[in-house]
């Protein structure tokens, strides 16, 4: 069992496996597939452990020569997304969170 690259997961980061598939059968410059592929490879049979979204998009931005800050762009957006997500998770089920908070 590969251990937990983020601390939510206690095995692999579901969210990285996908994207590595996706990664896998985008396909983008070969040569830096085959890198990708040798750095995975090497964490996990020495330090067994998976890769984490940040590396897959780090991964995706590096195969696809995508321009810089792109990656960070990708990330804010996902991580905005998240959050809204979030934070309509709490306020259907935390009470009293439906009320803004005011100022005295």
């Amino acid at each position: 069992m590969l251990a937990g690259s983020q601390p939510r997961y206690p095995g692999a980061d579901p969210r990285a496996a996908a994207m590595m598939t996706l990664l896998a059968d985008s396909g983008g410059d070969e040569d830096r597939q085959h890198i990708v592929r040798e750095v995975v490879d090497l964490v996990r049979s020495r330090r067994n452990l998976a890769p984490n979204a940040e590396f897959a998009l780090g991964a995706m931005c590096f195969v696809h020569r995508m321009p810089r800050g792109a990656g960070e762009a990708v990330f804010v957006i996902a991580r905005s997304a998240g959050w809204i997500a979030h934070a309509i998770e709490e306020y259907e089920t935390a009470p009293g969170m439906k009320t803004p908070l005011t100022r005295g």
